[in-house]
């Protein structure tokens, strides 16, 4: 792989920690308010026409 194409990789890996961990929205789990850390598995809810994520918990009790 060159040298640009892993700089790529990088740079987009800490955008999308980034965007996670400032959007209060994306953040947040949108059923029981927990705190989703970048590593956590979201499951993503459609809530008043916009997806929103929830938790492993809250996404057992929603199934």
């Amino acid at each position: 792989m060159s040298e640009a194409g892993l700089l790529l990789i990088i740079l987009g890996a800490i955008a999308i920690a980034v965007m996670y961990g400032s959007s209060e929205r994306l953040s947040n789990c949108a059923s029981c308010g927990k705190h989703l850390t970048v590593k956590m598995n979201r499951y993503w809810y459609t809530k008043d026409g916009e997806n929103v994520p929830v938790c492993t918990k809250c996404n057992k009790k929603l199934s």
